[in-house]
């Protein structure tokens, strides 16, 4: 749509698509594991992930909920002493 709509190459620098349309087939693979994201888009990673994940701590909330508070307590915790992120596609940003 950006494409057409910009007649050619006229917003691709301006929407990040620029390295999707260079090389689609590596992009669709880093899009897939969150790490490729066009502009405006940043914040889909903060929903995909949750909503991946909430069929197991459904489940494990059912069984033990202390347990599924302890994991996502510790996953925080090991987040921000570690610094655990996920790291931009194609110049490896954060």
């Amino acid at each position: 749509m950006v494409w057409a709509v910009g007649g050619g190459n006229a917003f691709l620098d301006e929407t990040n698509t620029v390295v999707f349309f260079g090389n689609p087939g590596a992009a669709i693979i880093h899009a897939s594991i969150l790490q490729y994201a066009p502009v405006n888009t940043d914040v889909l990673p903060t929903f995909v992930l949750p909503h991946l994940a909430f069929p197991a701590v459904l489940w494990l909330m059912t069984r033990s909920a202390a347990v599924a508070l302890t994991a996502s307590l510790l996953l925080y915790l090991m987040v921000q002493e570690f610094s655990w992120q996920v790291p931009a596609w194609p110049s490896g940003e954060l």
